[in-house]
């Protein structure tokens, strides 16, 4: 299971645009982060993981 510590640095910069609609701070990150880790699972494995959280009951 993946740790905080294991987690790489993010920069965050917030951009005031009060002409654009607001949007989310972080949901278009989740989904091609879940499916980097799926594949490293995956290489390391071999078995491809389908349901979430990834924890070894799941795989």
């Amino acid at each position: 299971m993946l740790r905080f510590a294991d987690v790489p640095r993010v920069t965050t910069e917030l951009i005031i645009r009060p002409e654009a609609r607001p949007l989310g701070a972080g949901e278009a990150s989740m989904a091609p982060a879940i499916a980097a880790i799926a594949g490293g699972i995956f290489s390391a494995l071999g078995t491809r993981p389908n349901r979430l959280p990834f924890i070894p009951e799941n795989l």
